[in-house]
């Protein structure tokens, strides 16, 4: 097996849900988060080099599960508009940036970064 399917390959094992689920003792709890940030951060990186390989369609399948595990995540919402603009859905990509700003505004009260807003601006010209 070559270099990229293997890292193909990963996806599926990245989508599986949480070690253990329903259990509840502290070092499975600890563990559990500690595995979602490591999942995080392999979906990051693997949207990424999708999104560089042209494949927007595993970058929006990698940056939709990372939004699940981190819903208010800038990284993950930057990735996912990124991949909706290769896909050459504008309005998806708007769309995503309009849902998290609003989220983000309810539930911490905060604008999100100039690296979405300039994101963003750049859709409506």
């Amino acid at each position: 097996m070559d270099r990229d399917s293997n890292h193909d390959s990963c996806l599926t094992y990245l989508l599986d849900d949480e070690l253990l689920p329903g259990w509840y003792e502290d070092w499975v709890i600890l563990e559990q988060h500690r595995l979602q940030n490591v999942r995080l951060r392999a979906l990051l990186m693997h949207g990424r080099r999708w999104l560089e390989r042209g494949e927007a369609e595993m970058a929006i399948e990698a940056a939709d599960t990372a939004l699940n595990i981190e819903p208010l995540h800038e990284t993950c919402v930057g990735l996912m508009m990124q991949a909706e603009l290769n896909m050459g859905n504008r309005a998806g990509a708007l769309l995503t940036f309009e849902k998290f700003r609003a989220r983000l505004t309810s539930e911490l009260g905060v604008a999100p970064s100039g690296y979405l807003l300039k994101l963003a601006a750049a859709l409506h010209t």
